[in-house]
């Protein structure tokens, strides 16, 4: 009996017609909001070798965006502007 209220709630869903892509769309929007900045570590691990890569990120609204890989040594000038 403690799952009625839930089994009830979840056939009257589809009469709300909730639109998914609207609703993803607003919670993108506001996550990023106009601009964003992250600096993260990546790991690659493979079962002969493993790396791992410090890269820092801007964005600015959905349509622009800069990477940089900071470290190891052997990448540092590698950029991504899209």
């Amino acid at each position: 009996m403690r799952f009625l209220p839930v089994l009830s709630l979840f056939f009257c869903i589809p009469a709300f017609a909730i639109d998914v892509d609207s609703l993803l769309k607003k919670v993108d929007e506001m996550y990023r909001a106009n601009s964003s900045y992250a600096q993260f570590t990546m790991q690659v691990i493979n079962p002969r070798w493993q790396r791992e890569l410090k890269i820092e990120a801007w964005t600015k609204g959905l349509d622009k965006s800069f990477l940089t890989i900071l470290s190891p040594n052997k990448d540092p000038e590698y950029q991504h502007l899209s």
